[in-house]
Formats: C-alpha cells, structure tokens, sequence
C-alpha cells in the first residue's frame, strides 16, 4: 500500500466512518425510544428532532425547543466509528474483506453504544446483522456460519448463566444476549467465534463486574454491560483477523 492509497484511505474512511457514526448515534436514541429507525436525530429530553444538519460530523447544537445540547455521545460515536473504518481498510485493503470488517464493525458498535447509555439490546439491532451475515454466507461457507452462530448462543448461554448464578445469586441472561452471540458468531466465523466470545467475557466479568461491583458493591446489582464488552472485543478480532 503505497502513501497516496493510506491517505486516500484515512480521508474517505474517515469522511465516510465519521458520517456513519452520527447515524448510529441517531438510530442509538431513536430506537429505545420507540421510534422509527431512520430519522433526525433527536432530543434525549424533550424528543424534538434536531435539523438535517446536525448529521455533519462534529456538529451539535441546541435543541430549539428545551434549549439542550446535542449529546457528547454524538461526536464520540464519529470519531469511533470513522477509525473503525480507516483500520478495516489500512488492514484489510481496499477489498472486499475490508468492506466486511468495516459494516460488520460499524454495526457491532451500534449495540454497545445503546447498551452503555439504555441498558438495552434491541433485537432491532441485531436482526438486520444476522440478516446481512447470513445473505454473505452466499459467498462464503454457510455450513460454517450457521454453526458459528450456534456455537456462539450456546457458550454465551452457559457463562452468562454461571456468572449470573455466581455474582447475583440469579440468572443475568436475556434473549438479546443469545441473539447477540448468535450474530457475533455469524460474523467471525468458527474459528474467530470462540476467542471473541471468550476474551469479550473475561472482559465483562473482570473489568465490568469490578466497576459495578465498586459502584453498587453491598447488594451486587450495578450494571455489568456485558454485550458492550463482547462488540468491543469482536470488533478487535473483526479487524486484525
């Protein structure tokens, strides 16, 4: 890759990543709030849209109704989101392969980005990546998809289950859960699934439980966001594998 094609990539990505983020930061505030996905952005407290051109990336502004300002989460979301992109493609290349790891990425980060603020994984997040994933199987091995989503609700399933029993005395797992293991399993394939899966949970249970345990330490029930941490570590494997 030669320096004009690095800055080609890291311009376009960056443009191109840093817009997608302002669109995940909208659907990530649209969606637990009932609304139809595709829109404005909103208001997180009064639930005005906030006019086209907040999509620009870096742009917030105030909500001409209460008076509050664009989220911070907005222009955290560009910035990662656009150096998701810049490494899919300064990795993988201008390819196919790139492309891939880059929405499957992008997608992935939409989770922990609802997750973090709402609590809440939504299957409308995730339906549309299995969907997506499973239409790439066409191209690829669906034997091999199919029985990576499988492997991957399976051994999320089981943790999640003896975490829960373990910390909180109750089971913790939900049905976002499963069908987020099911899609990071569609997306990595069987021979990524495993570490993703495995590393993502030693994550959550260490550092997240050491926080919500630090948080709400008498009765054990701070929030672990263990989907954020299993998205941020398959994004990882997405892009360097």
């Amino acid at each position: 890759m030669d320096v004009l094609e690095t800055i080609g990539i890291v311009v376009l990505g960056g443009f191109t990543g840093s817009l997608t983020g302002a669109a995940i930061h909208a659907l990530a505030d649209r969606i637990p709030a009932g609304l139809t996905p595709v829109g404005s952005i909103i208001c997180t407290t009064c639930r005005r849209p906030f006019p086209v051109d907040r999509f620009i990336p870096g742009r917030r502004g105030l909500c001409g109704t209460c008076g509050r300002k664009v989220s911070w989460y907005k222009p955290v979301a560009e910035f990662t989101a656009a150096g998701i992109t810049i490494l899919a493609f300064l990795l993988h290349g201008l390819s196919g392969a790139g492309l891939v790891a880059a929405i499957f990425s992008l997608i992935l980060l939409l989770i922990p980005r609802i997750d973090w603020q709402y609590h809440l994984i939504s299957s409308m997040t995730i339906i549309p990546g299995l969907t997506l994933a499973f239409g790439i199987a066409t191209f690829r091995s669906e034997r091999e998809l199919l029985s990576a989503a499988a492997a991957g609700a399976g051994l999320v399933f089981l943790v999640f289950y003896a975490v829960g029993i373990l910390l909180y005395r109750q089971p913790v797992l939900g049905f976002g859960d499963v069908l987020l293991a099911a899609l990071i399993g569609a997306m990595t394939g069987t021979r990524q699934v495993v570490p993703a899966l495995f590393i993502g949970m030693v994550v959550a249970v260490t550092a997240g439980g050491i926080i919500a345990m630090m948080i709400d330490f008498q009765n054990r029930r701070g929030f672990i966001p263990f989907g954020a941490y299993l998205c941020a570590v398959s994004i990882l494997v997405l892009l360097v594998g």
